[in-house]
């Protein structure tokens, strides 16, 4: 498999997934920012409830945008080197952007090599299977290459399950759902 054909659309997802949409272990964080940072307190409100409590996780899409230009900023380096890694060119990723409707969300980010930009995007949803969060991508769209939809899921799922069992030890999660702006996550505190 090519990997190269893989990197953005999964950069895209993991600008998701590491910036709190369900679970970020704080040591992984290198420098608290301001949206990291709101998102980092509301979690820990829920990680100090006490056991059996329920609670609901409300993420704006703006939030989660502004989330992931801190998160792309911060790692600039480890995401560029990685990007060079898998595709040999000295690319940049930059403005993120998350959408949210009520049929899933879309990923988008400007991708280039000096002063050439295009954008690439992915669409998909976000769901529960047996309390595990399940993102499926419907399309990925990233010029010039054709990207394998099922393989950029099989990548995008093995890092959700990476932190699948923190979650469930910690959490019971009753939905995902996103609507229009936002996702919200229930659940209950075990």
């Amino acid at each position: 498999m090519n990997n190269r054909k893989l990197i953005l659309p999964v950069i895209l997802i993991l600008s998701l997934i590491l910036t709190g949409w369900a679970y970020h272990p704080k040591e992984t964080i290198k420098e608290q920012t301001a949206v990291i940072d709101q998102l980092s307190q509301e979690i820990s409100k829920i990680e100090q409830l006490p056991s059996g409590s329920q609670f609901s996780l409300t993420i704006s899409d703006a939030d989660l945008t502004g989330a992931a230009g801190e998160f792309l900023e911060t790692y600039k380096t480890e995401i560029e080197q990685t990007l060079k890694q898998y595709a040999n060119v000295n690319l940049k990723v930059s403005e993120p952007k998350v959408t949210f409707s009520a049929g899933g969300f879309k990923l988008s980010l400007k991708v280039g090599i000096s002063f050439v930009k295009v954008t690439a995007s992915a669409e998909g949803t976000i769901t529960l299977q047996n309390g595990t969060p399940i993102v499926t991508l419907t399309s990925v769209d990233v010029p010039v290459v054709s990207v394998p939809v099922a393989d950029v899921n099989a990548t995008i799922q093995s890092y959700v399950n990476q932190y699948a069992g923190s979650i469930n030890n910690a959490y019971t999660i009753l939905s995902i759902e996103t609507q229009e702006g936002y996702l919200t996550i229930t659940g209950i505190k075990k």
